[in-house]
């Protein structure tokens, strides 16, 4: 069963399934011990009650595939969900809720149609009213505000995430902003989290943005 149920959410993701959720009830899928009978043998009634009230619900929306994949093993083995050659009594069960869609069905409320770029450059701040799902390399090239840092500019891949030289802070609000793809975060591992490469980079909602800011040297040097 164990091995029908894996099957099956690898199936899906392969099939483009954009989010999970596993609702591992009467489990603390992160605690192999939770209900493990050896290392719980004060209460089972308070045991139960407490793991009732407690249901383990996470969101594997951020997670990667060996992170699922890990999430799922351990709660079916918690719950003691074993093979047909086992007939043991099974208590508890795992609910795996998927859906299907793009990343604009993740979003809680709908996307405002503009957005307020607070944008931070030499020690002065100016706001920009922009329309959303632009990227930020644009907004502030369109605007007369320089996003490369010293003479890379003359060399940049315009917008082509390719020069990694367009490196801009997003220090607060940075949920406004599509989440960083494993490339740029491989091309920034040596900053700060909070650093992005303004050409991939692209504005959702309000942002506060600081072009130009300190690097790694390493960064020039790959």
């Amino acid at each position: 069963m164990v091995d029908a149920v894996v099957d099956a959410v690898v199936d899906a993701v392969v099939d483009g399934v954009a989010d999970a959720k596993i609702d591992a009830n009467e489990i603390d899928a992160n605690n192999p011990d939770s209900n493990n009978p050896d290392t719980n043998n004060s209460d089972n009634n308070n045991t139960d009650n407490n793991n009732t009230d407690n249901n383990n619900i996470i969101n594997t929306i951020d997670m990667s595939f060996d992170q699922v994949m890990n999430l799922i093993n351990n709660a079916l083995l918690n719950n003691n969900i074993k093979g047909d050659e086992e007939k043991e009594e099974q208590k508890g069960g795992v609910l795996i809720t998927f859906f299907r869609g793009d990343d604009k069905s993740l979003m809680k409320e709908k996307t405002p149609e503009t957005a307020v770029v607070r944008v931070k450059e030499e020690g002065r701040t100016r706001e920009i009213e922009v329309k959303t799902g632009r990227s930020l390399r644009d907004i502030l090239i369109e605007n007369g505000i320089n996003p490369y840092q010293s003479i890379a500019r003359y060399t940049n891949c315009k917008g082509k995430q390719l020069c990694g030289t367009c490196i801009v802070n997003v220090p607060s609000n940075s949920h406004n902003c599509n989440r960083k793809s494993l490339d740029e975060a491989a091309a920034l591992r040596e900053n700060a989290e909070s650093y992005r490469l303004s050409c991939v980079t692209f504005v959702y909602g309000d942002v506060e943005v600081e072009v130009r800011p300190p690097v790694n040297p390493s960064q020039w040097t790959r």
